[in-house]
């Protein structure tokens, strides 16, 4: 599920959001970097952190069934790796931007990226679902981490699909979801909810689908209506 960023959807993306997901949180590099932009992006990120920690926390009746299992299934192998939240992975974009604009200086980029964790760490530490450093991991969760870097976000190459970071993503996130303490990917799904997702993607094949908003005159603050 895409929730994008706009302000004007965080009414309604609490509804969607579930423990049973592995999340990753975007945001550009750039405006981290960029002193007029770095506090909306920075108030961008702890939304989502604040937001996974509230709505996508275990309940406590899926933390009670959890023990269960974990008693009679793997005799508490699976309590050992219970995790109360999420797995959460920061992701920041725009890596091939910065390069080329220190291109005469590698660790010039270097020192940016690390500028960019420290002031991360210091505004995000007390969230519990947010790794800092290697000695601060998860249990079980460790991969998460960008740890061939000693990052605590995974710095990415938008115009290079052979990026490695890229690469060791998509392999991270399938592990985090599978490996989760609950288990969830077994969990059985009605087959009533398989059918309505194929009605929905049959209705929107041959249907126009209505847009949420209608475009405004900026002179006239009247609708404009489309042929």
């Amino acid at each position: 599920c895409d929730f994008g960023g706009y302000d004007i959807f965080r009414i309604i993306q609490n509804s969607f959001m579930h423990r049973n997901c592995t999340y990753a949180v975007v945001f550009n590099i750039l405006d981290l970097l960029d002193d007029l932009k770095r506090d909306q992006a920075l108030e961008n990120l702890q939304y989502w952190l604040g937001a996974i920690e509230t709505y996508a926390r275990i309940t406590e009746e899926d933390k009670d069934t959890l023990k269960q299992n974990a008693n009679q299934e793997d005799k508490g192998d699976r309590q050992s790796r219970f995790i109360e939240y999420p797995p959460v992975i920061l992701i920041g974009t725009h890596l091939d931007e910065l390069e080329r604009k220190y291109s005469e200086s590698h660790e010039a980029v270097n020192e940016r990226i690390r500028k960019l964790h420290d002031i991360l760490v210091e505004k995000f530490a007390s969230f519990k679902s947010f790794q800092t450093s290697i000695d601060d991991t998860i249990k079980g969760r460790d991969f998460v981490y960008n740890k061939t870097q000693n990052l605590c976000f995974w710095p990415v190459s938008n115009s290079d699909p052979e990026d490695k970071n890229i690469i060791a993503l998509r392999s991270h996130l399938i592990r985090a979801t599978v490996e989760d303490a609950t288990d969830y990917v077994n969990n059985l799904i009605p087959i009533s909810w398989l059918e309505a997702i194929d009605a929905l993607t049959d209705l929107s094949e041959y249907r126009m689908m209505v847009g949420l908003f209608r475009p405004i005159d900026s002179e006239t603050n009247g609708y404009i209506d489309s042929d």
